[in-house]
Order: structure tokens, then sequence, then C-alpha cells
């Protein structure tokens, strides 16, 4: 059963979209956590929140792309980090 290039291309273009908002809402909810300090003094200073933390880290999907994400938010939030307490 072969089915039209249209209807082939349409569906890519679904599932790209659908893969661009997803990673587009990731990135909004990683800046948001990484410039908010409230979140941050919560993750970094409470024992609740480095469980939070530890236990997301364990979860989280074996994925190249997240494992990217994950790590690319985390060199920012370091780097916010050194420059918060250091500057």
């Amino acid at each position: 059963m072969l089915e039209s290039p249209e209807l082939r291309w349409s569906f890519i273009r679904k599932v790209y979209s659908i893969v661009v908002v997803q990673l587009l809402l990731t990135v909004v909810n990683g800046v948001f956590v990484v410039s908010y300090h409230p979140i941050v003094t919560f993750l970094t200073t409470t024992r609740g929140g480095l469980r939070v933390t530890f236990f997301s880290s364990l979860f989280h999907s074996s994925l190249p792309e997240s494992f990217l994400v994950s790590q690319t938010f985390d060199i920012i939030y370091r780097l916010k980090e050194r420059n918060t307490c250091h500057g």
C-alpha cells in the first residue's frame, strides 16, 4: 500500500512541528528554572531540592537530545552560579 507523497510530507511536517514545539517548551522551562532565583535557591540549598535534582537526573530519558539539553542547562546554570558567587 503506497500513500501519496503529499500525505507522507504532511505527516513528516506534523511530526517535526511537534518535536520543535516540545524542544522550545523545554528550553523556555529550562531558562525559567535557571533564571528564577527562588527555584535556584531551593534546588541548590535545601535537602528537598537536592533530592529533586538527584532523582530527576536518575530518571531522565536516555535519548541523546535530552542529555544534550540537560547538559546545556547545567552548564548555563553553573556559569550563572559562578558569576553570582564571584562577581
